[in-house]
């Protein structure tokens, strides 16, 4: 989760303390090194912003692997103190609102952060993207992920459609290779995808022959097990369930033949 915002800066403190960043910080950064790996090795940014970087981990891993041009950006509850880039290369934005940093960089950022804006700002936040950089690194929770402060948990299509309205087409890069990587953590195996146009776009199709796409909405078998395992998750999906099968017996009633009515009455409420 690479960062994040919520509707009111009394919220955004409270959900995203140091411990949020603390607990995440280590599987960030584990995962980031691998992944940032693989995508310089397509593009060579030589400058990138992130879009919800949280303290900055994915942009240390960018720096360790060269790039020296690069800016952070997230709300105004993030610690300086906590931040593992020069609090100089971050930049505190409201990420509901458009933001125009004034450049094009080489490579956009946005990590696990869609999710946790209004639904209201998903095309914002695209937007913002969009006068950013034509090669974009994007993931974003889908339905049933879990996790802290999710609001807006969406399928990987229907991002896909929005950054089409930018003229950005889809590349599955990512998934493919690192599906089996524990070193990575399972929800960007899941939903990272490439978004890219123009020239970033060709090279980006340059790539995609050698690496066979999955379909855009897929689950990974590790958010399986652990909603599988969860308690309140298997009572939910009973219970939505249960309120299914009421519906279809209910519409299964009303399409019968008519027959004769009793005196007796009932119902399935």
């Amino acid at each position: 989760m690479s960062g994040k915002a919520s509707p009111t800066h009394q919220d955004e403190r409270v959900l995203y303390d140091a411990s949020f960043y603390d607990e995440q910080r280590l599987g960030s950064y584990r995962s980031a090194r691998i992944v940032v790996t693989m995508v310089c090795g397509i593009f060579e940014p030589r400058s990138v912003v992130d879009f919800g970087c949280g303290v900055g981990t994915w942009l240390r891993a960018f720096r360790e692997n060269g790039v020296t041009d690069f800016l952070g950006i997230d709300g105004t509850y993030v610690s300086r103190d906590a931040l593992e880039i020069p609090a100089t290369a971050f930049r505190a934005e409201d990420l509901t609102g458009e933001i125009d940093i004034g450049r094009m960089f080489d490579l956009a950022v946005c990590l696990e952060v869609g999710e946790h804006l209004p639904v209201t700002a998903s095309e914002v936040l695209v937007r913002s993207i969009a006068k950013s950089a034509d090669a974009v690194l994007f993931s974003a929770a889908i339905p049933f992920q879990g996790g802290v402060g999710h609001v807006n948990c969406r399928p990987q299509s229907w991002w896909a459609d929005i950054f089409r309205r930018q003229g950005y087409s889809a590349f599955d890069l990512i998934r493919p290779v690192l599906w089996n990587e524990d070193q990575v953590e399972f929800w960007y195996r899941q939903n990272i995808v490439i978004y890219a146009r123009g020239r970033a776009a060709e090279r980006a199709s340059q790539a995609s022959r050698s690496t066979p796409p999955f379909p855009l909405d897929i689950v990974h078998p590790a958010q399986m097990a652990r909603e599988m395992t969860s308690v309140p998750r298997l009572l939910h999906i009973f219970d939505d369930f249960r309120l299914a099968s009421l519906r279809r017996v209910r519409r299964a009633l009303r399409q019968a033949a008519p027959v004769r009515r009793s005196n007796r009455r009932f119902s399935l409420d």
